[in-house]
């Protein structure tokens, strides 16, 4: 897999596939239940920050060959890149968690333009889901073709 594909893939799959969802059938947004997929998004997210961030303990302590020549060619900060937004997007997208019910519940307005903002709303907390799934994907397969 060349660099630009590993570095961006994560983004591009969220936004085809959000677009996707979109175009094919826009009824589906509406039947999915949200409080249930809040719930699980929740603790799915929760325990993956937790496992991230203890992997970015042990990133630091691992010797090994692979790990010594990531270092040395600069590749190591990538990687911890990578960890990086896994991190934060696990993070984002569990805090978006908590708050979703809040912006639908709260919002004055509810067309802006002719879109329907808590439907758009729906559309980027899907979006969310699948962009830190894929971010978390990508550190996972790196990290464990070097600890492997």
């Amino acid at each position: 897999m060349s660099k630009i594909t590993e570095k961006y893939y994560p983004l591009v799959i969220s936004i085809i596939t959000t677009i996707s969802i979109f175009v094919i059938d826009r009824e589906l947004i509406k039947i999915i239940k949200f409080g249930e997929l809040i719930n699980s998004t929740l603790i799915v997210f929760s325990v993956l920050l937790g496992f991230l961030l203890t992997v970015t303990t042990l990133m630091h302590t691992i010797e090994n060959e692979k790990m010594n020549t990531l270092r040395q060619t600069g590749n190591y900060l990538d990687l911890i890149g990578y960890l990086n937004k896994a991190i934060y997007s696990a993070l984002f997208t569990s805090v978006f968690s908590l708050f979703k019910p809040l912006f639908e519940k709260f919002i004055f307005f509810t067309t802006f333009y002719n879109f329907d903002l808590k439907l758009i709303i729906k559309y980027l907390f899907i979006f969310l889901i699948i962009l830190s799934i894929l971010y978390t994907f990508r550190f996972i397969n790196l990290f464990l073709k070097i600890i492997s």
